[in-house]
Formats: C-alpha cells, structure tokens, sequence
C-alpha cells in the first residue's frame, strides 16, 4: 500500500525541505488511514499528489458541484439567468442538510437557491434546481461532459438501495475538475460564485485548520458526508500562491480516525502553503 501511494505522488513541483517533510508526513497518513481514500493536491496548477484519483466514491454532497456547474454553463449562455423565479415543489423538500425545509416562500430565485447550496449545502435548493429543469436533463448533459467517472442517479435524501446500485458517484478528479471549472470558468457568476465559497459555513475537515489560522488565508471548500464517507474539495489563496485540493473517503468505519487525518493532512497543507 505505501509503495503504491508513493507511485502516485509528487510530479512537478520543485521541492524544498518544507515540502519534502510534509508529503513524507501526508504519505504516512495515507498509509495507516482506514477504507478507500482519494487525495488530489495541486500547487500553482502543478501537480503534487494525485493518489487514487479516478476511484469512484458515494458522492454525497459533491454531486452538488455537478448541479452548479450545469446551471452556471446555462447561464454563461443565457439560456437561465440568476433572477429566474422557481416555484418550491414539496416533493423536493427534504430533511437534510440547510435551512430552506425550515422556510415557508413559495418562490426562490435561481440566485437565492444557488446561494443556499454553496454557503449551507442545503440539499432541497439543490433538489429544487433539479426538478426545475428535470434530471434527465442534467444526465444528458453528463454524458456529453468530461465528467465520466460521475454518475447522477438521485435526489438528494431518496433513499439508496441497498446495493448502492442507485446512487450518485464521483471520482477524486472529477471532483477536482468540478470544483476548478465552477471557480475559474464562469466569467458572468465568478464574483459571485467566489463571494459565496468564501462564506462556506462547513470548514470542520481539511479546511478547519485554516479556519483559526490568524493568517489571512482564502478558504474557498465544499464538502460531503454520509454514512462511512467524507468528502473535502477545496482551493487554499495565500501570499499570490495557491492549493487546490479533494480528499474522498469512504468504506471507513471509523470516522474518528478520519476526522483526525483529515486535519493532519490539513495541517501539513498548511505548512507547504506556507513554504511556498
């Protein structure tokens, strides 16, 4: 397992003791952390951890990146626009995460529930978008996208059988992709799309150690958690040098142990973000 890890780390970075220090650090980490792990780093746009990357996780609240990027590319070409009006549908409204389910308005703007899912994962803005223009729609644009190691099957809080046979997937670089593509490739929401990320209330993963750094950091992260999953995709901005980052995990039954890797891994991140 750790041979296997170091085949798949560190290409095309110039290292110094910092970041020599801090992968050794991250591949011991790697190695003793329990279920099936993905861990993309980027450095400056180069890559210097790319482990597992095209192992095909629950997506969880990633598959919410997947829904934003098809309403952002609808945007860009004026086929919606941020002040459309959806009506709220009560099949759409579920008990999970966010706070529309608690909110009695009958009409959102496409701006207002795209808000919701980027500061609060809220998982019925997200399934209102969807039944607004309908999954199969976003399936067809799937299959035409780069997106292939990501599925789209469900709602969000639809009940998954048992075999996880109907379940939304996403591998570690399509996450990364996702993430990159909603930051960078939006010239008419990107402000927007920024302003929002930075105000993510979810920071308790990789991102916490950033959190209460004192530094001013630019924390731009989203996350997903299930039953023995955990996700966190994230872009770190410090001193004009940047971090883009996802760790997915999943099959563990310890989320303890997780939890406790992720901010180590976090912490180290920390230090190369420091040291370049």
């Amino acid at each position: 397992m750790y041979n296997k890890i170091i085949e798949h780390l560190f290409k095309g970075v110039t290292m110094n003791n910092q970041l020599l220090n801090s992968r050794n650090i991250i591949f011991k980490l790697l190695h003793d952390l329990p279920g099936n792990l993905t861990l993309q780093v980027k450095l400056d746009g180069k890559e210097f951890i790319n482990f597992n990357p095209d192992f095909r996780h629950p997506a969880v609240g990633l598959s919410k990146l997947l829904i934003l990027e098809y309403f952002f590319e609808e945007i860009d070409h004026t086929r919606l626009n941020l002040d459309q009006l959806i009506g709220t549908a009560p099949q759409s409204i579920v008990n999970g995460k966010g706070v529309l389910s608690h909110l009695s308005i009958s009409n959102w703007k496409i701006s207002d529930l795209i808000t919701l899912i980027l500061t609060v994962e809220d998982d019925s803005a997200a399934n209102l978008l969807i039944s607004s223009v309908g999954p199969g729609t976003i399936n067809q644009w799937l299959r035409n996208s780069k997106y292939q190691d990501t599925s789209f099957e469900r709602f969000f809080k639809e009940e998954i059988n048992i075999d996880r046979t109907h379940d939304n997937l996403i591998s570690g670089q399509d996450a990364s992709n996702l993430m990159s593509d909603i930051l960078d490739s939006h010239s008419t929401s990107r402000s927007f799309i920024n302003y929002l990320l930075r105000s993510q209330q979810n920071k308790s993963k990789i991102s916490g150690y950033f959190e209460y750094s004192q530094l001013p950091i630019v924390i731009m992260n989203y996350t997903g958690e299930g039953i023995q999953v955990d996700h966190d995709v994230a872009r770190y901005i410090f001193n004009h040098h940047q971090i883009d980052l996802a760790f997915l995990s999943s099959a563990s039954s310890d989320r303890i142990a997780i939890y406790n890797g992720m901010q180590l891994i976090g912490e180290q991140i920390f230090n190369i973000l420091r040291a370049l």
